[in-house]
């Protein structure tokens, strides 16, 4: 949903969301956190948030939870909008601190591998920031009790939505790190559907990709490279 105003859109102050930079939170709405995204030209505005749109969207399609979100356009000055995303509090841990069941850890980072393959071989957008950590949490909301792992930096900066490019490839060793990580830190339990998809997509490369670095990547996996190499 977008609503289009050319006010600031909140009757009350925004407060400092304590638990992670860059959000706010209304008093008497506590179970949202806003955030306000960087100012966009007004001709570009309604692009931006369709192609937002459409990257979450197809991150729910391959069973990628993203926290449920409005936009609202406001702030009209020197011909540029602010763009706000009003977004479900998640009450939980960032992935990296979070106590995950194994078995939904590894199907969220399967999903991710299928995405990312899904997304090189058909040219599709994807979020720059989307395989890191920090940007997922393991908890429920006010609306919905189930625990799920949520993408929670719902960003509306132009430049997090990328194209397929030559830092394409970084997204799988992020993967991978991600995936050596939870596996050393809960007693070395196998991520099996996650691990199959990745040497698959690896596979894949070494198959149909000449380009240096990603060839580079896939060996550095599937040669069972140190994680803690990775920056």
């Amino acid at each position: 949903m977008t609503e289009r105003i050319t006010r600031i859109p909140f009757k009350e102050e925004l407060q400092p969301f304590p638990k992670r930079r860059g959000l706010n939170v209304l008093p008497s709405h506590p179970n949202y956190v806003i955030r306000d995204s960087y100012d966009v030209p007004l001709e570009k505005d309604l692009e931006i948030l369709q192609a937002s749109r459409e990257v979450f969207s197809r991150m729910q399609s391959y069973g990628i939870s993203v926290v449920p979100h409005q936009f609202v356009l406001g702030g009209v000055h020197k011909k540029h909008h602010t763009i706000f995303t009003i977004a479900d509090k998640v009450e939980g841990e960032d992935f990296q601190n979070a106590t995950i069941p194994t078995k939904e850890a590894d199907r969220f980072l399967a999903n991710i591998c299928t995405f990312l393959f899904d997304t090189y071989t058909n040219s599709g957008n994807y979020m720059s920031d989307m395989v890191d950590p920090p940007q997922y949490v393991w908890g429920n909301t006010k609306r919905d009790s189930q625990k799920r792992i949520y993408f929670v930096d719902l960003d509306l900066d132009p430049h997090t939505i990328w194209k397929k490019d030559e830092f394409f490839f970084d997204n799988l060793l992020f993967l991978y790190k991600m995936l050596c990580t939870f596996e050393q830190n809960n007693r070395n339990r196998r991520l099996t559907k996650a691990r199959k998809k990745l040497v698959e997509f690896c596979l894949w490369i070494k198959s149909n990709e000449d380009y240096d670095h990603a060839r580079e990547v896939a060996e550095f996996i599937l040669g069972g490279g140190n994680p803690a190499e990775i920056e």
